[in-house]
């Protein structure tokens, strides 16, 4: 077992939450039934991490310097092509997968886990570190993946998957006020209703970068403009709330979610319709 001291070493060389390194051929085991019933070890399937691909870190630097915990987690994250639109979709916001570089666009998946022994980390190396707020979204990613809420059929239906359609059509058309939006925002969050709340109401709160500009205030207003009317049958959409995203207070963001529109009741991704919350930060 790896003691405090090489685990702090292992932190020192950059094995924090957010970091990339390659470990080609490890790997996780999830366990299966055999033909009697019984889960049995002989039954279980390995999956093994491939030479292309890469590992991102995501325990806590705590977890790895503490001699009570004697691996280390990582997710497996598979290269993508950076000219696919899935990047851009996954950029935005995606429960499942992360963009870790959009330069190279490596994605973690969420369900590929790997649990790795400190002690077979000592001479490998970190390819590349995550920036501030890329790790710091990144660790919001991962708590969520457990902490998200089950989106309303109602909120899906009327709201989440026109909008998230709205959204793709003016990315589509290159119109100039979602642009103007989309370089300026960090974050795109929902506050709705819950299935037993009457309230038809949903907020969004558009969190940038830094303070917007007057040009970029008039952007997303417009925007905005167009996500109200869009659903206004079915639901209220009071004025938008916009603010730097660091001088909002936490407590606040824990009252909302990422716009989604992919939630544990809905079909699956293949039916459902395209992912494209959170809005892209290039």
């Amino acid at each position: 077992m790896a003691t405090r001291d090489e685990g702090a070493q292992l932190v020192e060389r950059g094995f924090v939450c957010g970091s990339l390194f390659a470990a080609p051929g490890s790997s996780y085991v999830t366990s299966q039934r055999n033909e009697k019933g019984d889960f049995d070890p002989a039954a279980a399937k390995s999956r093994r991490t491939k030479p292309k691909e890469r590992l991102v870190v995501i325990s806590h630097a705590c977890d790895i310097i503490s001699e009570q915990e004697s691996y280390i987690e990582a997710l497996i994250c598979k290269p993508e092509d950076p000219t696919n639109k899935r990047i851009h979709q996954i950029a935005r916001y995606d429960p499942r997968h992360f963009l870790v570089d959009p330069d190279t666009a490596w994605v973690a998946w969420a369900e590929h886990r790997v649990k790795i022994l400190k002690e077979a980390l000592f001479d490998v190396a970190i390819e590349k570190r995550m920036d501030s707020d890329r790790n710091e979204d990144f660790k919001q990613w991962l708590a969520l993946r457990y902490g998200r809420t089950e989106v309303p059929d109602a909120v899906h239906d009327h709201f989440s998957a026109p909008v998230t359609r709205l959204l793709d059509k003016l990315e589509d058309s290159g119109n100039p006020h979602f642009t103007r939006m989309n370089q300026c925002l960090r974050q795109l969050r929902i506050g709705a209703p819950e299935d037993n709340n009457p309230d038809r109401t949903v907020r969004i709160l558009y969190l940038t970068k830094d303070i917007p500009t007057a040009d970029e205030d008039g952007a997303i207003r417009a925007v905005h403009s167009m996500i109200s009317d869009l659903v206004a049958e079915h639901f209220s959409v009071p004025p938008p709330m916009i603010s730097k995203y660091a001088d909002i207070p936490y407590g606040f963001i824990l009252g909302t979610e990422p716009l989604m529109v992919d939630y544990l009741s809905h079909p699956p991704a293949d039916t459902a319709p395209p992912i494209r919350p959170e809005r892209s930060r290039n």
